[in-house]
């Protein structure tokens, strides 16, 4: 369920919306959505030798034990492995962990956890390790287990003076049709996420969105595709808030995640 999910921090993707940015009068009439309960995420980054991936996958499921006490519990609220499928070079992440809650409490008592329950594992060579702690109070998804599905990641940057914009567009025309896709099951969940623990140059947005498979990503990609053509401003309008040139995407396969 996270630099932004690979190098950040966390899951920015997905910005489609049916509505038509020449119309500012039914912009002005839009209530603004509530805001959700915070929810933090602490993710982990490791770059594991090509060679070592199998028997390291294997280990995973070794915390799941752990995992699963605490979800049962409430300490957390879900929790995931994956494997990226576009690699990034030398010295970047292959796999990412994380795990999720309603309170740092809850992350810092899963991490004493995972510590005292750790045993003797295979010595894996790993070419990175790094770790982040995000935030979100944008997401939605349904819960359940899986060993299947992606998670499309991208990051982006509001250039200075346009958060709010960027915020407001993604609140009230980016929200409904992400809350639609989960509904018809295009998506699995979303979450737009920020750092909470500024590892990196603070301003930066990861929109996370996990598909239940790759044809669910070919629908949005499509629906992408018709939204140029239909919406033709909404590019010129999205592109004045950000900065193009930080945004970056990423592409995870999920080996094993669970949530409530």
């Amino acid at each position: 369920m996270i630099k932004r999910m690979l190098y950040l921090s966390t899951l920015s993707v997905l910005f489609v919306s049916m509505f038509a940015f020449s119309a500012p009068a039914a912009r002005a009439q839009q209530t603004e959505a509530p805001r959700q309960p915070v929810v933090y995420t602490y993710v982990s980054f490791f770059g594991v030798p090509r060679a070592q991936w199998p028997t390291y996958e294997k280990t995973l499921a070794s915390g799941h034990k752990v995992f699963d006490s605490l979800l049962a519990d409430g300490t957390i609220l879900s929790y995931g492995d994956g494997v990226l499928e576009v690699h990034e070079g030398l010295n970047a992440p292959t796999h990412v962990g994380w795990f999720a809650s309603s309170s740092i409490a809850g992350l810092m008592k899963t991490l004493a956890a995972l510590r005292a329950a750790a045993t003797t594992s295979a010595d894996f060579a790993y070419t990175m390790h790094s770790d982040a702690i995000t935030m979100s109070t944008m997401y939605n998804g349904k819960g359940g287990t899986t060993d299947s599905g992606y998670v499309l990641v991208q990051d982006w940057t509001p250039k200075p003076g346009h958060v709010e914009e960027f915020k407001d567009l993604i609140t009230k025309y980016r929200k409904p049709w992400l809350d639609a896709a989960v509904a018809d099951g295009t998506l699995s969940g979303y979450s737009l996420e920020e750092d909470l623990i500024h590892t990196e140059t603070p301003g930066a947005y990861t929109l996370i969105a996990v598909f239940p498979n790759a044809a669910a990503m070919d629908k949005f990609y499509a629906e992408i595709e018709a939204l140029h053509k239909t919406q033709p401003l909404f590019g010129d309008v999205y592109s004045s808030t950000i900065d193009y040139a930080t945004h970056r995407d990423h592409l995870l396969r999920i080996l094993y995640s669970k949530s409530k």
